[in-house]
């Protein structure tokens, strides 16, 4: 899944909560504009799945942070 939502925490949040009842288990997602100034709302909610182990950080592409879910159903 590659979520490129419109950057608030309010629309990253929305985007996922429409696709994680729907992941694999162990499911590969792909955030844009992590840790990327600009879009704070990005990296903020990132940052809370990876803090409640939800979500775990395989690799970096410049903005782009990938990584592996753990737990899709649990998460915010």
């Amino acid at each position: 899944l590659f979520i490129d939502a419109d950057h608030s925490y309010e629309g990253v949040r929305a985007d996922w909560a429409r696709w994680k009842d729907r992941l694999a288990p162990v499911a590969k997602v792909a955030f844009h504009d992590y840790e990327n100034q600009a879009y704070e709302g990005v990296t903020r909610f990132v940052n809370e799945l990876l803090a409640a182990g939800v979500f775990r950080s395989v690799e970096r592409h410049d903005s782009i942070l990938c990584g592996e879910v753990l737990h899709a159903g649990s998460a915010t």
